[in-house]
């Protein structure tokens, strides 16, 4: 099942120009899941399962797709090559006594190297990607692309899943979350040209799409994708 891991705050942030008129809270939960549900059936369309889809980077490589684990405090992640990874997430199975902060790291090489060598990863408004978790409920955040990543962790221990996703899928989801609620608007000049565009590039995105899968359901990204059927917006 394809996870949704936009929240109203960062959909404002990526489109400044209509943030106004981006709901909060359940409105923005009903017609995000229209969204996610018509991507779905889009991309069943295409011939592809969307159970396949998102496939996690797993930082510890003796963990499966979505094992969780304990983390203790200080603990230093495994590198893990995500160079199409976007997006940081904390399922976190078992809360903390006490706030943990999960923080990621990057770096332009493939090796571990040396400290200095890692730096810290930003996210959308350009401060230090760095989670705290308290609750058992699942976090995520949107980061800026390096080539290798690693998290630490400083605070009490947690049980959960910490990987990286691909943002892809996310971004049809947006655009189609975008598309669906101007749809239902009466629009200017202005909100017009954006409706056209948004759903244009919900298409194109679509059609061009080759995000990482997991095609045999064995935790493992595929990389070899078939040419899929083209489509019009309806």
């Amino acid at each position: 099942m394809l996870r949704n891991y936009v929240t109203p705050g960062e959909m404002k942030l990526r489109h400044s120009g209509i943030a106004k008129l981006i709901p909060n809270d359940d409105e923005f939960e009903a017609l995000v899941a229209s969204a996610t549900s018509d991507v779905i059936s889009d991309l069943g369309d295409r011939g592809d399962k969307a159970s396949v889809f998102q496939t996690p980077i797993m930082f510890e490589s003796s963990l499966k797709a979505y094992e969780a684990a304990s983390y203790t405090t200080g603990h230093t992640s495994s590198l893990v090559d995500g160079k199409s990874a976007r997006r940081l997430v904390v399922d976190c199975t078992v809360a903390p006594s006490d706030t943990t902060t999960v923080t990621l790291e990057g770096t332009y090489g493939t090796e571990a190297g040396t400290d200095e060598e890692w730096i810290p990863i930003r996210g959308m408004d350009g401060s230090p990607v760095s989670i705290e978790v308290q609750d058992a409920r699942e976090y995520s955040e949107f980061f800026m692309p390096a080539v290798s990543y690693r998290f630490k962790t400083s605070g009490e221990t947690f049980t959960g899943r910490v990987y990286l996703v691909g943002e892809r899928v996310q971004d049809l989801i947006r655009y189609k979350f975008l598309y669906l609620l101007l749809e239902s608007l009466n629009r200017d000049e202005a909100l017009e040209k954006n409706f056209e565009d948004y759903g244009n590039s919900y298409i194109k995105r679509l059609n061009s799409m080759r995000a990482d899968i997991d095609a045999d359901s064995d935790g493992e990204i595929d990389n070899e994708l078939a040419e899929r059927p083209r489509f019009l917006l309806r």
